[in-house]
């Protein structure tokens, strides 16, 4: 037999190789051990035997302090039971997942720690090896952020406006608060069943339509709707709705109110509104008509005019409310007249140099009169200019074109118009022909470019009449 051959030189080159493999394995232990991110001890008899350089910057505590030492020691009392029983069973060889206690580090501060552990030898007897992680700022978030939706929650409940939140694919109403549950009438069980369209009185379409508006640009005021409660009755609500994410999944945010009685004083504010709005249009006829009355040869004079201003107005493209306010001042344009001693207006014969410096105050005291009326129009402004030229030989003031209202432009043409066109004390009526003469003669020297082409597009093209 040769010398390799013995059994006891086999025996010796195996023992060998096993105390090598078992070198190189505590070498390796050792450098993780040192060098881990995460804290690392052994326990063994409820003591600490050995704790790596990350599992004392956690705790504040050096080696000396450490090792020996009971390791509940470090533990808030609280939390001691559970970690007891985790040891013992450990012992036995049950396996558990991860764990959270509360740590009591050098400096007195109390921090959340999760752990993981595993039954080991450690020379030659049962121990505990310890995974050791600081997940403080991790629990603190988390209690900030339980801590801000159970006020986000309450907020939500509490609010006086209609809250729900609903599923955009299922159509389900997921989450809803009092005052939505108090608005419709269900109960917040009923709730849980509710699809939108069973309150939402719009027709599908629509709503469809609005909700894929949501998830396309994420928020959008919906404005005013109508929604059915559970008794049938209908209330008008004001919503806004956005897109949130929640757990990962698009959910529709919606806030609602309840706008029914707003609506309806809104309503009768616009029935009151129309009725002080009659009551001043027939104002404004009793004071055309008492001017008419006093002076005959006016008789409907201010209503043509108003007409025609009007639909020079139309044709210019002017707003609903500018043509509205030209339709007033047209009416009672003249207004000031009411100032001028009756001979002079329906004197038959040519009138004196004196007699018409009278008349030609009438546009101010039109003005004297309505300056103080609070109108939504320049009414008295329109009255005084009414008789200006644009080349500035007009009265009261000589205005020229660019300081003059388009309203006062209007009317000066329309005032012209019908002026020459009708029958007057001191002469017959000239005719239509003659008056549209006058403006065509004096385009862009007396009477505006525009609001003469208007008239005259109106008499020629159009058949425009006074009556």
């Amino acid at each position: 037999m040769k010398y390799e051959d013995k059994p006891e030189v086999q025996h010796m080159d195996e023992s060998r190789k096993q105390k090598s493999q078992s070198l190189r394995a505590e070498k390796l232990f050792r450098a993780l051990f040192s060098s881990s991110p995460i804290g690392i001890y052994i326990v063994q008899d409820r003591k600490f035997k050995l704790v790596n350089p990350r599992f004392r910057k956690i705790t504040g505590y050096c080696e000396e302090e450490l090792l020996g030492t009971d390791s509940f020691k470090f533990v808030i009392k609280e939390d001691r039971r559970k970690l007891r029983g985790n040891a013992v069973n450990m012992l036995k060889g049950e396996r558990f997942p991860p764990y959270e206690y509360r740590f009591i580090k050098k400096d007195g501060e109390i921090i959340w720690i999760m752990e993981t552990v595993a039954s080991i030898q450690y020379k030659g007897r049962p121990a505990i090896l310890g995974n050791f992680m600081d997940i403080t700022e991790q629990k603190h978030a988390e209690d900030g952020l339980r801590e801000s939706e159970e006020r986000y929650r309450m907020v939500i409940k509490q609010s006086v406006e209609a809250i729900y939140m609903f599923d955009p694919e299922t159509r389900h109403v997921m989450e809803a608060n009092n005052t939505f549950l108090n608005l419709l009438g269900y109960s917040a069980k009923e709730v849980q069943e509710l699809l939108i369209y069973d309150f939402i009185a719009n027709d599908r379409r629509s709503i469809d339509a609005y909700i894929k508006h949501i998830l396309n640009y994420g928020a959008i005021t919906v404005g005013d709707r109508l929604w059915r409660r559970k008794d049938g009755n209908l209330i008008d609500v004001h919503v806004t709705a956005s897109k949130i994410m929640q757990k990962g999944k698009e959910i529709i945010f919606v806030i609602a109110r309840d706008i029914t009685e707003y609506k309806k004083a809104e309503e009768e504010r616009k029935k009151g509104n129309q009725r002080l709005l009659n009551v001043f249009q027939e104002t404004i006829e009793a004071i055309a008509l008492t001017i008419e009355k006093r002076y005959s040869y006016l008789s409907g004079h201010q209503q043509r005019v108003s007409r025609l201003s009007v639909a020079i107005a139309n044709e210019l493209g002017l707003s609903k409310k500018e043509i509205e306010g030209i339709r007033i001042a047209g009416i009672i344009h003249d207004i000031g007249k009411i100032s001028v001693p009756a001979g002079i207006l329906s004197k038959p014969g040519p009138i004196s140099e004196i007699e018409f410096s009278l008349i030609k105050t009438h546009p101010k005291i039109g003005y004297d009169i309505l300056k103080n009326i609070e109108f939504p129009w320049p009414i008295a402004e329109i009255i005084y200019q009414h008789h200006e030229k644009i080349d500035g030989s007009g009265y009261p003031s000589g205005l020229s074109g660019k300081d003059m209202l388009t309203e006062a432009k209007i009317i000066s043409v329309a005032d012209i118009v019908e002026a020459i066109a009708s029958h007057r004390p001191y002469r017959p009526a000239l005719g239509i022909d003659a008056a549209l003469e006058e403006i065509s003669g004096n385009k862009g020297v007396l009477y505006d470019k525009e609001v003469v082409n208007a008239c005259l597009e109106l008499f020629k093209e159009k058949g425009f009449k006074f009556e």
